[in-house]
């Protein structure tokens, strides 16, 4: 009897310190759609408020990129020039956060001389929170969507992004 306590309490020591050392390292930055969605705002607002410090590297009509010191906050690809990280007929613009991971994307083209958009938000953990396409109708994705490698603007806006942040990660080695 006083063996089974001991095994018990001994079981209930084990299972709090896996707790406690699972908790510290669980992602609560993508846990919901909302808070995805207010973090790559943030990201948006707080890139494109300051985009007149950032220094700017570019090749006309094919992209533009925004830098503070070795960090890439944005960049713009444009539809005329076709390369591995353009999207044919589509501007878009693609923003990451300090830690350098891709949380939003806007891609946009002149369809008859309407504009359309798309919006796509990700989850520092690599995944689609939201998409919004360009009839205005929100996707939302509770538990985050995998990134699939199928041809639809969503998913290819993120893979040419984080492919982008890869090639100027590779121009630093």
């Amino acid at each position: 009897s006083a063996m089974k306590k001991k095994i018990i309490i001994v079981h209930i020591l084990l299972i709090i310190l896996l707790l406690i050392n699972i908790v510290p390292y669980k992602r609560v930055d993508a846990k919901s759609v909302d808070y995805v969605v207010k973090y790559s705002r943030k990201i948006y607002y707080g890139t494109n408020s300051k985009l007149k410090s950032f220094k700017v590297n570019q090749i006309k009509g094919s992209y533009k990129e925004y830098w503070d010191k070795k960090v890439l906050y944005k960049v713009i690809t444009y539809p005329d020039s076709m390369n591995d990280v353009n999207i044919k007929n589509y501007t878009v613009e693609y923003y990451y956060d300090k830690n350098q991971k891709l949380v939003f994307a806007f891609a946009y083209r002149k369809v008859k001389g309407k504009l359309k958009e798309y919006r796509a938000y990700y989850g520092t953990d690599g995944k689609l929170y939201r998409y919004i396409g360009a009839n205005g109708k929100i996707k939302d994705y509770k538990k985050g969507q995998k990134i699939r490698y199928i041809h639809s603007l969503r998913y290819e806006m993120y893979r040419k992004g984080t492919y982008y942040l890869h090639l100027c990660e590779e121009g630093f080695k």
